[in-house]
């Protein structure tokens, strides 16, 4: 979550344009890697190994937070690390601890097109 201080300025901003955007990307049903999403933000730092210091990485846990509290795929399937061509272990250690179940890293590239369809399907239906 973000904390109060993130929530003001800059950061807040950017929270409110990222949710924006992933909601843009469920729509299109596109993916985008980290760092396409990174250039629609350009006063967010680059990445770096250092995920869990960086900006985004706070607001795709609170965009997480908000789709498990509303029953919702995560919107944050629609993001995966270039490197991989999946999201990062972040998004399925999240995935795992909201929905109590194990993933295993064979299991990833399933479970990450699933979800991936489900936002599809959630936001054409909405």
């Amino acid at each position: 979550m973000l904390s109060p201080n993130r929530q003001r300025g800059s950061n807040g901003h950017n929270h409110q344009r990222c949710r924006q955007s992933s909601r843009r990307a469920g729509k299109a049903w596109q993916a985008n890697n980290y760092a396409q999403v990174i250039d629609h933000f350009p006063d967010l730092p680059k990445l770096t190994e250092a995920w869990l210091s960086h900006p985004l990485c706070d607001n795709f846990g609170q965009l997480d937070a908000q789709d498990h509290a509303a029953g919702r795929p995560f919107r944050t399937a629609m993001v995966y690390a270039k490197e991989l061509s999946v999201p990062g272990k972040g998004f399925f250690d999240t995935l795992s601890k909201y929905r109590n179940k194990m993933i295993h890293n064979s299991q990833q590239l399933d479970v990450w097109v699933a979800e991936v369809n489900a936002v599809k399907a959630y936001y054409n239906e909405v």
